[in-house]
């Protein structure tokens, strides 16, 4: 029943010019590997699967720190790393793909609104998730939310948390948590499908084309923001303008989506997604209020090529008594299974603006469409690059978990268009923050997980694991300013705040509660043997451990030939608490899961 879809993958890595068997497939689109116009230097390691970072209007790179519990400031000068306040995360969050993930300033941040908005992991004794109704289940009652903080800027501390959404839905694997304040002054934030029909999760169904009732949304239940892209209010509430779907308004601003990752407004106002795949198919996709994107019908095109969605909760046998096998190896018969075109897409259907990749037949030498040979990158963030550098101005430029590559691509060009590679290195790439000027870029790496080396194989060692890299455009860039990765300034253990500003005055290394590991005290590291999942299980969706069939994140447990990753996120699984977990970005296509064959 699997019929493969007619695009073109080029792996090739400039750098040894090694080209890839899959340039031989038919496609109208191609990958130009390409030199990276800017040069490295390490900023700071010894972070916590740092997750999202943003210059800040007071000079400081902020970053979160996701299994540290942290939200960090960081000198852009020195590298000295200050934690700005330290959140009391569930014991569970240290593996899954949970924790301290996106944030955003306020709008007014520096104007008398000096605030910022983190999404965070938290147990609620008061909510159950209906689909896990067993308390013995660590995730029954595991959400996420959405706090609010104050500034001090003269201790650099943030104090008074504020919850100003909470219940929404969070899982072991698919939580998204990439937040954008936008043009309109709103908060816009992407929750994943949870992981569902896959991995440990496989008998859960999803839940990205379930919307809620009008009864669900005055009780504030809100189980069904599975697989949605949010827009809230700044006290979390529902904008008068959202769309109305279906009869209903809620914060629910599209849908139909597996695992988004990055979000990011273009000078014109569109708003740019991109998302994890299952082993094929990761997106990049024009968020549009109401829009439908298909998701599970449809992955990529409807094309009825590469995916077909296959049902596991309504299997005609008990879905427990089954073995859960990826997509790229179909489903049992007893698994009722639909092509895309079989589904009757509604007039709000959005199709991608362009797919990261799929193949027309298994490549030659990866019949078993192992991690690495899988066409998804794992995408992990997005970012519009509106000029500093030629070459990359009015592109959309993508950190990708899988092969330790920048992804450029012009959204003008549309479905057609061809990608620029860009190879950095064996990390796997978090997130991106471009500086004003265009001239200078910050790019997160996760602490564990695989990666490809420069001949294209996977490795389970990380040349930055935890880290800030800093990149300088090389024309009289200032890349000599940063610290070379042996000078690095490791996170420390916390000082007091008078200390901690007295270290930022004087450019030291601050008062950080992260271990050269990445975890504290309260929340232990994870063990970087881990080899938790990117968060694209799609290649930023983990693919789940050693093997996890169907996303690009791998998980702890996963191997150097087979890094763990959720089979269709990109994210590493969480630590060994949740070895059944996909690995962080297993929201998508990233990293594989511990214990779980690796997913793309």
């Amino acid at each position: 029943m699997r019929v493969w879809k007619s695009l073109c993958l080029t792996t090739a890595l400039s750098a040894v010019a090694m080209l890839s068997a899959a340039n031989a497939q038919q496609s109208p689109q191609d990958v130009t590997d390409a030199e990276f116009p800017f040069e490295k230097a390490v900023l700071a390691s010894g972070l916590g699967n740092p997750f999202e970072i943003r210059l800040g209007p007071d000079g400081m790179l902020w970053v979160t720190e996701r299994t540290a519990g942290r939200l960090s400031r960081v000198n852009p000068e020195n590298g000295s790393v200050i934690s700005a306040y330290e959140f009391a995360l569930p014991e569970i969050t240290s593996g899954a793909q949970t924790g301290v993930m996106g944030f955003a300033f306020h709008p007014d941040f520096g104007n008398g609104s000096d605030q910022v908005f983190v999404y965070v992991t938290y147990e609620d004794e008061t909510r159950t998730d209906p689909t896990r109704p067993d308390e013995a289940d660590p995730y029954h009652d595991l959400f996420n939310k959405v706090v609010r903080l104050d500034y001090d800027a003269a201790t650099g501390r943030l104090s008074n948390p504020t919850d100003i959404l909470t219940g929404i839905p969070a899982n072991n694997d698919h939580n998204s948590g990439r937040m954008q304040v936008g043009p309109d002054g709103l908060i816009y934030l992407t929750v994943g499908d949870m992981g569902h029909n896959q991995l440990a999760n496989w008998c859960h169904p999803i839940e990205s084309q379930t919307l809620p009732s009008a009864e669900q949304v005055e009780a504030e239940d809100w189980f069904a923001y599975q697989g949605k892209v949010l827009r809230m209010n700044l006290d979390g509430g529902i904008p008068e303008d959202n769309p109305e779907i279906d009869g209903v308004r809620s914060h629910i601003f599209s849908y139909g989506h597996r695992n988004p990752q990055g979000i990011d407004f273009g000078p014109d106002g569109t708003l740019y997604s991109n998302e994890h795949g299952p082993d094929t198919d990761d997106e990049i996709n024009v968020i549009e209020a109401g829009g439908n994107y298909g998701w599970p019908h449809v992955a990529g095109q409807q094309d009825d090529n590469f995916y077909l969605y296959a049902n596991w909760s309504e299997a005609s046998e008990p879905c427990e008594s089954l073995q859960w096998i990826g997509p790229s190896q179909g489903a049992p018969e007893v698994v009722p299974q639909q092509q895309e075109t079989e589904w009757q897409a509604p007039e709000n259907y959005k199709p991608p603006l362009a797919t990261m990749f799929t193949v027309s037949e298994p490549i030659p030498g990866c019949e078993d469409f192992g991690y690495f040979c899988r066409p998804s990158i794992g995408p992990s963030s997005i970012d519009f690059y509106e000029g500093g550098v030629p070459e990359l101005e009015g592109m959309l430029l993508m950190t990708a978990l899988k092969h330790g590559s920048i992804y450029a691509f012009d959204p003008k060009a549309g479905a057609e268009g061809d990608f620029t590679r860009y190879y950095l290195g064996m990390n796997r790439l978090r997130d991106l923050e471009i500086a004003d000027d265009g001239r200078t870029i910050y790019i997160a790496t996760d602490s564990q997980g695989a990666v490809q080396n420069a001949e294209g194989e996977g490795a389970a060692g990380l040349e930055n694991a935890g880290a800030i890299l800093v990149y300088t455009a090389r024309d009289g860039g200032t890349a000599a300013e940063a610290q070379p990765a042996s000078e690095a300034q490791p996170a420390q253990q916390p000082a007091s705040e008078a200390e901690a500003t007295e270290a930022e005055a004087k450019g030291g290394a601050a008062a950080a509660t992260t271990s050269p590991e990445g975890g504290n005290a309260a929340q232990p590291a994870e063990a970087a043997a881990s080899g938790e999942p990117a968060s694209d299980a799609q290649a930023a969706e983990g693919e789940a451990g050693s093997g996890a069939a169907t996303g690009n994140e791998a998980t702890p447990g996963g191997d150097a030939a087979q890094p763990p990753h959720d089979a269709a996120s990109h994210e590493p699984a969480a630590d060994a608490a949740a070895t059944d977990a996909p690995a962080d970005g297993a929201q998508g296509g990233g990293e594989p899961v511990a214990g779980q064959p690796a997913a793309n």
